[in-house]
């Protein structure tokens, strides 16, 4: 018997070489599963040679496994960052298109992103907040040392810098600027010597000093991240 899908979808796990097939039958009430294991073909650098290791039929919480195992091969015809175009061994040609995100997938993406290890500035670091009043955003400047396990310390004493109970650090410069653009100008472009030292440090700022604008603009408290 033929099934009618709603919507297929088709999700890679790259680090783990498998990817799953869902097809919505009556939406996401009923679905049919398959999950793949993939090797690259030695042979053609195209195509991946990919065995089912599940399949079943899921009914809401319920889920049916179905005996169906195979082997067979997956050739990717087309790809870039919104679509990919692939062809299987049984002749189908599947076209996927990437789903824009929702509002919790990007949040949940940033919220991953923000758990990931980094290696801080030996410059320093700095401590931004957004005055509504005076419709000002501020960077202070705090200078660190970073000991051998990685960890910001006080120049002077050598003490680990801890989030809530260290002893104030003096500032050694204070930026200001009325826009994300501007503040980000006086410290990366304009400050002599710059107090960055780190790409990624420099984008962090970038990114803080854009939510601390969009706080003035909306009025709304701003808490660094």
């Amino acid at each position: 018997a033929a099934f009618s899908f709603n919507k297929g979808y088709q999700n890679f796990d790259t680090k783990e070489c498998t990817f799953r097939n869902i097809a919505e039958l009556y939406g996401k009430r009923v679905q049919l599963i398959a999950d793949v294991s993939y090797r690259p073909d030695p042979e053609i650098p195209s195509r991946l040679i990919s065995d089912i290791v599940y399949a079943g039929l899921h009914l809401g919480p319920l889920k049916i496994p179905l005996p169906l195992r195979a082997t067979g091969w997956l050739e990717f015809v087309y790809l870039d960052s919104e679509l990919r175009v692939t062809r299987g061994n049984r002749g189908g040609l599947f076209v996927h298109i990437r789903p824009p995100f929702s509002p919790e997938e990007r949040q949940a993406l940033d919220d991953r992103l923000s758990r990931r290890s980094l290696e801080l500035d030996p410059a320093g670091y700095f401590i931004i907040s957004a005055d509504v009043n005076r419709q000002e955003i501020k960077a202070s400047h705090y200078p660190n040392t970073i000991n051998e396990k990685g960890l910001a310390c006080d120049p002077e004493t050598g003490e680990v810098i801890g989030c809530t109970d260290s002893a104030p650090i003096p500032v050694s410069r204070v930026f200001r600027g009325r826009t994300a653009k501007e503040i980000a100008v006086r410290v990366l472009e304009e400050a002599e010597p710059c107090p960055v030292t780190k790409f990624e440090h420099a984008a962090y700022l970038g990114r803080e000093f854009q939510r601390a604008e969009q706080c003035l603009t909306a009025g709304m408290e701003y808490v660094q991240d």
